[in-house]
């Protein structure tokens, strides 16, 4: 099925076919699309790669991103209320400004992680 990817106005970034929105958000990392002001609110990103990925200012409140892949990811100015990154991994990842507010980050790795 077709995913569409959009922004908090609604503007479409990317789209592609998937099987759900978390297999379209890898595509597009992969890509090297730019998922700046995404709304990925409650999204399921579980166990997704979005290492390396461009995450500024993309809202991810209340997402599911337990054991994902941050390492390296760009999120500053993020807002990652009441995310779930139980056992994700960001090593690396740029966070400053980001919005942790409520966020379970039991054993999530946080080494090198720029705040």
């Amino acid at each position: 099925m077709m995913i569409k990817i959009e922004d908090r106005e609604g503007k479409i970034i990317f789209e592609c076919e998937a099987k759900n929105l978390k297999e379209a958000v890898e595509k597009a990392v992969k890509e090297k699309i730019s998922l700046s002001f995404a709304d990925l609110s409650f999204a399921d990103l579980s166990f997704a790669d979005l290492s390396f990925a461009d995450l500024n200012f993309v809202n991810l409140k209340n997402a599911d991103l337990k054991n994902a892949d941050l390492r390296w990811a760009d999120l500053k100015n993020a807002d990652l209320r009441w995310a779930d990154l139980e056992s994700a991994d960001l090593r690396g990842a740029h966070l400053e400004d980001a919005n942790l507010g409520g966020a379970h980050l039991e054993d999530a790795n946080l080494g090198g992680a720029k705040k």
